[in-house]
């Protein structure tokens, strides 16, 4: 078993950190200094996008995402709320199974399963 001292953990805390600080401004996202490197360097040579206009894209994507993953992330702690009420005024394996899917639809974890559908996909390992 290794033993660390406190100023020790405290050390690799820092530099924890500080890795998780080292950013760059790319296309108006602040990206880890990692990522930035691997998709300039490693990934976008040869695909025929700059690295330049991918993180522009890739900006204007999460810019025009970022309301809806809030409505989300929202709903999702609302479910989770709900969930947690759920369980702890009934603990152990649900004795009503259509009960409980009904609880589950109320508070819209479960949903209606939609029409079918099909993906397709082109141009992939050609």
């Amino acid at each position: 078993m290794i033993s660390r001292s406190r100023p020790c953990a405290q050390l690799l805390n820092r530099l924890a950190l500080s890795r998780l600080l080292s950013t760059v401004n790319a296309g108006g996202l602040n990206v880890d200094s990692g990522l930035y490197e691997l998709v300039n360097e490693k990934i976008a040579p040869g695909t025929g996008v700059t690295p330049e206009s991918f993180w522009k894209s890739l900006n204007s994507i999460v810019t025009d995402m970022v309301p809806r993953n809030k409505e989300l992330l929202a709903k999702r702690d609302t479910i989770q709320t709900e969930l947690n009420a759920y369980h702890s005024a009934n603990p152990g394996p649900p004795k009503d199974m259509e009960a409980y899917k009904a609880f589950l639809t109320k508070i819209g974890y479960l949903v209606p399963e939609g029409p079918a559908f099909q993906v397709e996909t082109f141009n992939v390992d050609a």
